[in-house]
């Protein structure tokens, strides 16, 4: 089923289809996947379980209030993995519960010594980084600078820390350490040191650099060796990385609902191939990237959690909301409460135009409900968007299109990492009816 709205000249959108999959219900995790199990271990599938680290024969542990060394399971630490895209990991560490600090994230990451990696919201700070990416070789920037972006030449910049650590009298060297709050420090990319080995490197998203753990050494070594692998033991429980929860409760048999369905309507002009459910025929997910990007707030995803998609609305609608001005007009005159997650005094609201209303989960909800066909309209006032003083985006109307549809499928790969690999989410993208109804 089609929106005929889609085909309006100047109007595009992005057509959605909720899957409905044999991965597991609401409610309840992922199956545990176990490197001693028949389920062998992916790059993908060990997202949102928890885990310890193994290599050469020692555990990453903690040692007083730095990670260490250490030799038997019951003094390791349990980290969970949480997916901020595929194949690419938050590694929340057990410590906090160990300590009595339940409220107080505790991320391996890596130091900043010079506290130039990082912008202020916690990227990187450009897409080559700074020091240990600065080196590009120019031949392949002119020919291809995409890829000389993600081949950063690192010859030089891994020579120094390398070798003193030292640039003039300052210490450059990256090293492990302990973050309350995500960053692009706190990436870990996780990668099959051989396909179906179940062993892994862990490389630093911002340097590239791997961990390395031998029963003489912990640290990050920039030439990878067979050394630094990681064999992941899992373990039942750990401190849980923060998310909305869905509150609800789902059949577990899947696509035999349907056929459940098709039973109870028979003879009443239902077909065997009939899809039940509901459609949304008009929708805008991507909406918060429109007019420069600062108008709305709230990300109905993001790569740091929901700690970061829906925390605070004063940064884009200033103390108190003053600077939300459709809200104040439209939905209430009196400056209102920015505080989002957790406990959401003021938003969403179901009359805000400021604030998104269409976190993911919020939308798993609705899929859970019955929910199974969704047009995404991608939307934008160019117009608007120059009279806006505050914004953060082009203005260009194609631009300000590419961008949200970009999103949307980003939102695809994001929703699939944390079902435990691509195609394994509910939510696809569909360019024909036909691959709607399939």
């Amino acid at each position: 089923m089609m929106n005929p709205a889609c085909n309006k000249p100047g109007l595009a959108c992005i057509v959605l289809t909720l899957a409905l999959s044999a991965c597991g219900g609401a409610g309840r995790s992922q199956p545990l996947p176990s490197s001693s199990g028949t389920q062998a271990l992916t790059e993908y599938n060990v997202a949102n379980a928890c885990w310890l680290l193994k290599s050469n024969g020692v555990y990453l542990g903690r040692v007083g209030d730095d990670y260490g060394r250490v030799v038997g399971q019951q003094d390791a630490t349990a980290f969970f993995f949480k997916p901020s895209r595929l194949g690419q990991y938050l590694l929340l560490s057990d410590y906090q519960r160990e300590v009595g600090q339940p409220g107080t994230k505790q991320l391996l990451g890596i130091s900043d010594p010079l506290g130039e990696y990082l912008d202020e919201l916690g990227n990187r700070a450009g897409e080559a980084g700074v020091l240990a990416r600065a080196v590009v070789d120019i031949a392949d920037y002119f020919t291809d600078p995409v890829l000389a972006s993600e081949r950063i030449g690192q010859d030089i910049a891994n020579q120094i820390i390398s070798s003193s650590g030292m640039v003039g009298d300052s210490d450059v060297a990256p090293g492990l350490t302990t973050t309350t709050r995500a960053n692009d420090l706190a990436l870990w990319d996780l990668v099959e040191s051989a396909p179906a080995s179940e062993r892994f490197f862990l490389r630093s998203h911002v340097t590239g650099m791997n961990l390395h753990l031998t029963p003489e050494l912990l640290g990050l070594n920039s030439e990878p060796a067979d050394d630094q692998v990681f064999e992941l033991i899992a373990v039942e429980t750990c401190a849980a990385y923060p998310e909305v929860p869905l509150n609800l409760t789902a059949d577990q048999k899947g696509p035999a609902i349907y056929l459940q369905e098709v039973e109870r309507f028979a003879g009443r002009g239902f077909d065997a191939d009939d899809v039940f459910g509901y459609v949304d025929t008009h929708a805008h997910i991507s909406a918060y990237e429109f007019i420069g990007g600062r108008i709305n707030y709230g990300d109905p995803f993001h790569k740091f959690g929901i700690d970061h998609a829906l925390e605070d609305c004063e940064v884009n609608h200033g103390p108190s909301g003053s600077t939300g001005l459709v809200e104040a007009f439209t939905t209430s005159p009196e400056p209102h409460a920015t505080r989002g997650w957790p406990d959401f005094p003021y938003w969403p609201l179901n009359n805000s135009l400021q604030h998104h209303q269409t976190y993911y989960r919020w939308i798993e909800r609705s899929y859970y409900a019955g929910l199974k066909i969704l047009v995404n309209h991608l939307v934008h006032n160019e117009i608007l968007c120059q009279l806006n003083p505050q914004k953060e985006n082009e203005c260009d109307a194609m631009a300000a299109i590419e961008l949200q549809a970009l999103r949307m499928h980003e939102m695809q790969d994001y929703i699939d990492a944390q079902h435990g690999g691509p195609g394994r989410g509910w939510f696809r993208i569909v360019t024909s009816p036909a691959q709607a109804r399939e």
